[in-house]
């Protein structure tokens, strides 16, 4: 039986998404340091989304799109 969900491919988009989110924090330090706590806000909810946007596009949407 097949899984629904892959925990490897979990894994591999939560670094992914680690990895923005550090990269986006380090940007905001960087160029806008008086508004910190809301922009790391901001930066959290929207990796959150993206991540999640991008796993569904790309394990289930994409996927079904090839079929015939």
């Amino acid at each position: 039986m097949k899984k629904l969900i892959n925990r490897e491919r979990v894994i591999l988009y939560l670094c992914i998404g680690t990895a923005f989110l550090l990269l986006w924090i380090f940007y905001s330090i960087a160029n806008h340091p008086e508004t910190l706590p809301g922009r790391v806000l901001n930066e959290v909810w929207r990796v959150i989304y993206i991540t999640a946007a991008n796993y569904f596009f790309f394990e289930y949407s994409l996927p079904r799109m090839g079929r015939k």
